[in-house]
């Protein structure tokens, strides 16, 4: 609780990262920053910004890993290897130079290892966004004859990129089960499309599946194949329940089948819920059969058409004004034009992640932060420590034009320090001379949206009563005080 309670206030007090203090400097005519004549030391609650002049390191451009073995080394933290968050958030972008690599690995891998090294990829990818340039850039691999790397990609593509319109890439001989169970699975994080046509593929799939040590992979299979609304798929599930010799692990699989609108296989399903958690009111849950639920007209509300069409007028060109998001407010509006990022600050992992939370923050600045490369550095992982009582540092970096900015973020057990990730973009903002700034606007929960405009703009928005930011002083922030503020919290940390 008093983690969650020193997050919240966290979230709630900060924007734009006020940074209060530090040695003092002043920037030159080309930009740079250079000392300045204050002795002030950085406060506390505010870690200094360090610049120093250096060059992205060269793990950066390292092959990526060529083999399970050294997949399985660099999910442990093989520095010989670009890192990992890196590599799969270009990949996730559809970036053209991350994809040569990943093939020109796929193309040393040996024969008997192909399959265990995509399988790899595909966990790796499999849960992460993926953007419309990853599907375009995945397209011409999955039609191509087979190969490792169409192994590797076919899963992710599936769970996210291919309609009904892909059955004959999906159901092909050498796409992998995974893929086959990912392409009728439900569309995590994505619009049900309705189920695809169903093929006794994924039948087969979850028999390979049940036929591997404790039945791996098993249970997804099973909850593609109980949840399809064919006859032929029930039939399927029928049989093979029918077929588990161990009544306890098919009692774990039968928990799927109460996803079945089949009334038999619905009904063991509901049994076997019964036999394994007396009194669960779930058990008797009805599950739909995964189609889309009809779209129904509606008209769009005047105050959001009148509320799209100010934020448009005041520089958020890609809001349009003719065709609003329905429902919520202008931070949802932002969010759905691309101009701010919506996120849960409670991370559910360790590390966080800050390097890609920072990637995503700078997209919505682009072409202004391009070629930006950022990095985190995370405290060593202790499995006896309790997470309310972390105290650990990570590093953020920013390798830009031959120079390195880094901070420090306090280790917050699984949540972000969002203080922190807008310090060094205010900082990177200010070393490449940019009039766009970053806003975190006020939530009423754990989550955060934060908006990047022109300066002026955001200023606007703020004094117009658009935007509610998360600091009643974030209108002057974002004025002139902007580069003072941030000079303030930078410390030439060497040559620059």
């Amino acid at each position: 609780m008093e983690r969650l309670l020193r997050c919240c206030v966290l979230l709630v007090a900060i924007v734009l990262s006020a940074c209060d203090g530090g040695t003092a400097a002043s920037a030159d005519k080309s930009g740079k920053v250079v000392p300045g004549e204050s002795d002030a030391e950085p406060t506390a609650t505010a870690p200094a910004v360090t610049r120093v002049a250096m060059s992205l390191p060269e793990r950066f451009d390292a092959p990526l890993p060529a083999s399970s073995q050294k997949l399985a080394a660099w999910r442990d933290g093989d520095v010989a290897f670009p890192p990992q968050a890196f590599v799969a958030d270009l990949l996730a972008v559809g970036d053209a130079a991350m994809f040569e690599r990943l093939a020109a690995a796929a193309s040393k891998v040996r024969g008997d290892d192909a399959a265990a090294w995509a399988r790899g990829w595909h966990e790796r990818l499999h849960y992460r966004d993926l953007a419309a340039a990853f599907c375009a850039a995945t397209q011409p691999v999955l039609d191509a004859p087979p190969s490792t790397l169409r192994m590797a990609l076919a899963g992710p593509f599936a769970q996210r990129c291919a309609g009904a319109d892909a059955r004959a890439a999906m159901l092909r001989a050498d796409t992998p089960d995974w893929a086959v169970v990912a392409w009728y699975s439900d569309r995590y994080g994505t619009p049900l499309r309705g189920p695809m046509p169903y093929d006794a593929r994924l039948a087969e799939a979850l028999r390979t599946a049940l036929a591997q040590p404790k039945g791996t992979d098993a249970f997804a299979a099973a909850s593609a194949l109980a949840s399809h609304p064919d006859p032929a798929a029930a039939e399927a599930m029928l049989a093979i329940h029918a077929s588990i010799a161990d009544a306890d692990f098919a009692d774990r699989i039968a928990h799927t089948m109460r996803w079945s609108r089949d009334p038999r296989v619905h009904a063991i399903g509901v049994a076997a819920c019964r036999r394994r958690s007396p009194g669960d009111a779930d058990c008797d849950r009805v599950f739909g059969d995964g189609a889309a639920a009809p779209k129904v007209p509606t008209t769009t509300d005047p105050a959001l058409t009148t509320l799209a069409a100010a934020l448009h007028a005041l520089g958020f060109t890609r809001v349009d004004p003719a065709h609003p998001p329905e429902g919520g407010d202008a931070g949802n509006m932002l969010v759905e034009a691309g101009h701010a990022y919506w996120f849960d600050v409670e991370t559910g992992t360790f590390p966080n992640g800050h390097d890609s939370l920072l990637r995503a923050l700078a997209d919505l600045t682009q072409p202004t932060l391009a070629g930006v490369v950022f990095e985190e550095v995370a405290p060593e992982y202790d499995e006896d420590a309790d997470a309310s009582d972390a105290d650990g540092i990570y590093l953020l970096r920013a390798y830009v034009d031959g120079q390195l900015l880094e901070t420090q973020a306090e280790d917050l057990g699984d949540w972000y320090d969002v203080d922190a990730v807008l310090r060094l973009l205010d900082a990177v903002l200010l070393e490449r001379q940019a009039a766009e700034r970053f806003l975190l606007l006020e939530t009423t929960d754990q989550t955060a949206i934060i908006v990047a405009a022109d300066g002026a703009v955001l200023e606007a928005a703020i004094r117009a009563r658009l935007l509610t930011p998360g600091d009643p002083n974030a209108a002057e922030a974002l004025g002139k005080g902007f580069e003072q503020r941030v000079l303030r919290s930078l410390q030439q940390g060497g040559a620059g």
